[in-house]
């Protein structure tokens, strides 16, 4: 099923709308017909999940703090690949894995599993956090922009805030 919602800054955002038509396998998507051609579109116009890596730029406690939870010192921040139903999160000692499926704006993560590669314990321990952290996933917010947004919202209400690079 494709996720479609229109972006137009001269009337409202409309909700985001489920296609009955769209196959059960299809990218979550949302059009943004103002971007350029040389931006993060695929060719039929639409930000699509799987088209991009998400690196995490922010994230904020379930109080709506600013939280550096989630950063390893001199490590790259986290990294979320979607491929098809299945992703990965990447950049910190193991690789994180776990299914996961789109319905409007709703996000459900499958248990996830990782890899047993042994790492320093700062390391290990935003591992297991992240770990905990995935099947609370309760929402998913995609916007378009130069470069494009993803929002994941937690069960406790904490949020993570992820930046776009298209992948090959």
């Amino acid at each position: 099923m494709a996720v479609v919602a229109c972006e137009n800054a001269s009337r409202p955002k409309p909700p985001m709308v489920q296609e009955p038509s769209a196959p059960p396998n299809a990218s979550r998507t949302v059009e943004d017909p103002a971007q350029s051609p040389d931006s993060a579109v695929n060719a039929a116009g639409k930000i699509a999940v799987e088209d991009h890596d998400w690196t995490l730029v922010s994230s904020v406690d379930a109080q709506g703090k600013a939280s550096s939870a989630w950063v390893v010192p001199s490590r790259p921040a986290i990294s979320i690949h979607f491929d098809g139903r299945k992703l990965m999160v990447q950049n910190l000692c193991n690789v994180i894995s776990a299914d996961y499926s789109v319905t409007g704006k709703q996000l459900k993560i499958g248990s996830p599993s990782a890899t047993e590669l042994a790492c320093q314990s700062d390391i290990l321990d935003v591992e297991g956090r992240v770990l905990r952290l995935l099947p609370t996933a309760e929402a998913i917010d995609l916007q378009a922009g130069k470069p494009p947004r993803l929002t994941i919202r937690w069960a406790d209400g904490s949020q993570w805030e992820l930046s776009a690079k298209s992948t090959p």
